[in-house]
């Protein structure tokens, strides 16, 4: 059976939207010999299309006389797995009613496992391309498209509650885990404790272990979470804080069975530390998505900005959509760049502190001290800096989005934002409302006034273009109405027309009319004008004048400087490269103008059907689209850096504890040292979480 078969369409035309594409009618209809000839031997006809054939019909003479006497023919150049199918299918007597089922239960094994196995490589090739680049449009499986977006407002409510509580419990942590740095690095100086501890290690672990608990208690979300993703087999960063935790006390626990004696002091403030992190983080996340639903909540129809991919032009293209919500949510709330780095890392991490503190032990000859070389891994791998490295810059970059009036839909938005190449711009985005007027028209001598205003007003509204609203108040004033318009054509060469009531109407600009051997006279010779061309005659002109904005002027400076592509998608035949240099003093020869019926077809099209909303705009202009793109831009690449380098710091932390640890110098382990080397990674990841955007 060929691939070419398998893709042709079922009799009724349809077929999934995902999968294999074919029913398992299609497969067994096909094998039966309904797509099939036989002029000898059984050949794929590959012009045949294939029906839906019953479990009855299989057997019966008429769909396969003769099956058992068949072969299938395998063309030169076939796969060996076309072969194998060929082989399968011959070894089937259809005349016998089991033998029929039989085979489609093998069929259906078989595409179950191709299915399996094709979400299984995707999987895989998701998980190891964190950093890629897409190079085409986002393909979203079925099932995750089905979900619908909750309510926005039930949502927030979801994360404000409890969030004051959550604060007051993370300080009151905070202040439990300097204690303990504070208790670790006087114990192991060889300093007498306060509170009658004095220089006792036995009792120093228990007061450690015991105060562990109580922050342990006060950021009970994080244990609670990693234990849970642990269980369902998707550790992540919260797991390596919960069983880093949990090594530490049973760590504690030995010290104390043992009084004390030759076992160091555990790894309770390093575990401590790490869970208050953990919570910190996840504070500082809620605090983000408050930022960000408040602002989609507050908006009564902002515009969405979605990524495309342009076949064309192999390009993903940025724009804006009125109205779409659409997969903001899911945007918001999808993995970050920390969380799949970590679930990378983290079974790593667990299952080598397990063996490779036993490895240790083995080489350097204290096997008594197991419990602690993994209470040392563990430790040194469960990063301060993994619950920072998203969560501080998405704080950071929601807080101030609806002001600035760019929501970035959470990493998902960002790395789709970060990752395109170019951003469309239509007529609204140049000029937008209010900045474009009427400076005064002229119909010639020749032509009938009402019908030189009404033909350019009527053609000018069916163009859907800005130039539309003033054209509208202009019929009002002159009290004409709208005229239909028929055949309308839109050109390159700067110009539209239409057949209006019998006539051929045209207009443009000066160019296009000079284009079409429209002579104008050096009277009227005006920039920034509309020329109307009745049956073949000059008939009147109407100048328009366009207004420049501050605000359009920076956000295009920004785009430039973002380096991103534009594309002109604009309606308004006078929006040419000249003019917009001329107006905004800003140099966009890179820019690229559509072919004009893109241009139509692109700014009055819906997103295709798996586009998600990447950022929302709570603001009208180009100003809040290049304030998006740049806050998207910003979370991606800080993210990135902080989380490689938290990553980084976790990997290399660990290898270093292991030589250490074969090499029997576990005092150099100590818990104060790894402190040490912690905190100096997490100074560094919180520098870079926490740069600036780039100016406008």
């Amino acid at each position: 059976m060929t691939d070419e078969s398998m893709r042709r369409p079922t009799a009724d035309g349809q077929r999934k939207a995902s999968g294999t594409g074919f029913t398992l009618e299609d497969i067994v209809g096909a094998y039966s010999g309904a797509a099939f000839q036989t002029d000898g031997a059984v050949k794929p006809n590959t012009n045949a299309a294939v029906p839906k054939v019953t479990a009855e019909e299989i057997v019966s003479a008429e769909t396969v006389p003769h099956a058992e006497e068949y072969r299938v023919d395998i063309r030169e150049g076939g796969s060996a797995r076309e072969a194998e199918g060929a082989e399968a299918y011959s070894s089937f007597d259809f005349s016998d009613p089991q033998a029929v089922e039989k085979f489609a239960d093998e069929v259906s094994r078989a595409i179950s496992g191709q299915e399996e196995a094709q979400r299984e490589e995707e999987e895989l090739r998701e998980r190891f391309s964190i950093f890629r680049k897409r190079s085409n449009s986002r393909v979203i499986p079925e099932d995750e498209v089905e979900i619908p977006e909750p309510d926005m407002k039930t949502v927030l409510h979801r994360y404000e509650k409890g969030m004051q509580s959550a604060v007051y419990r993370s300080l009151a942590a905070f202040v439990l885990c300097v204690v303990m740095v504070v208790f670790t690095f006087v114990a192991e100086a060889g300093k007498a404790l306060p509170f009658g501890i004095d220089t006792d290690s036995a009792l120093t672990a228990g007061v450690l272990a015991m105060l562990q608990v109580i922050v342990m208690m006060l950021c009970i979300e994080i244990p609670i979470q990693g234990i849970t993703d642990l269980i369902r087999l998707r550790p992540g960063a919260e797991s390596l804080a919960a069983v880093s935790a949990i090594v530490s006390l049973a760590h504690a626990m030995v010290i104390l069975a043992g009084g004390g004696t030759d076992a160091g002091l555990p790894y309770c403030a390093v575990a401590a530390f790490a869970v208050w992190s953990g919570m910190r983080g996840h504070l500082f996340y809620r605090m983000g998505m408050r930022s960000c639903i408040r602002g989609a909540t507050a908006g009564e129809n902002p515009y969405g900005v979605i990524c495309e991919f342009a076949d064309g032009e192999d390009k993903a293209v940025l724009r804006k959509v009125a109205g779409m919500q659409e997969g903001f949510y899911r945007n918001l709330t999808s993995a970050d760049i920390s969380e799949q780095l970590y679930s990378l890392l983290a079974p790593f991490f667990v299952i080598g502190a397990v063996v490779l503190a036993l490895l240790a032990s083995v080489v350097s000859g204290n096997l008594s001290e197991y419990i602690r070389g993994v209470a040392a891994l563990l430790a040194v791998s469960a990063s301060f800096s993994a619950f920072y490295a998203y969560n501080l810059p998405f704080r950071k970059v929601s807080k101030g989005a609806r002001t600035a009036g760019g929501i970035v839909a959470g990493w998902g938005g960002a790395a789709e934002i970060a990752d395109s190449d170019c951003v469309i711009l239509t007529d609204t985005d140049l000029f937008p409302k209010g900045t474009v007027s009427l400076n005064g028209y002229k119909v010639f001598e020749h032509a009938d006034h009402s019908e030189g205003v009404a033909h350019t007003a009527s053609l000018i509204i069916a163009s859907g273009s800005e130039l539309a609203p003033i054209f509208k108040d202009l019929l009002k004033t002159e009290g004409l109405p709208v005229e239909p318009v028929e055949e309308f054509s839109c050109y390159e060469g700067g110009g539209i027309g239409a057949t209006i009531r019998g006539d051929k109407v045209f207009a443009g600009t000066a160019a296009f009319m000079h284009l079409q051997g429209i002579r104008i006279p050096e009277s009227v010779n005006i920039t920034n004008a509309v020329y109307t061309v009745i049956n073949g005659r000059l008939s009147a002109v109407f100048a328009m004048n366009y207004e420049p904005m501050t605000s359009v002027q920076g956000a295009l400076l920004t785009i430039l400087r973002m380096k991103l592509g534009m594309f002109f998608g604009v309606r308004d035949f006078n929006l040419t490269p000249t003019m917009i240099q001329q107006r905004y003093k800003v140099n966009v020869e890179g820019g690229r103008y559509l072919p004009v019926e893109d241009c139509y077809r692109i700014t009055g099209a819906k997103p295709a059907e798996h586009c998600r909303t990447d950022a929302l705009l709570t603001r009208e202009g180009l100003g809040a689209f290049s304030e998006a793109v740049m806050r998207g831009r910003h979370l991606k690449v800080v993210s990135e850096l902080a989380a490689v380098l938290a990553a980084l710091g976790s990997i290399i932390g660990f290898v270093i504890v292991f030589i250490l640890l074969a090499g029997g110098a576990f005092e150099s382990a100590a818990a104060g040292n790894l402190l040490i080397f912690m905190l100096a990674v997490h100074a560094l990841v919180l520098l870079i979480a926490s740069l600036p955007q780039r100016p406008r």
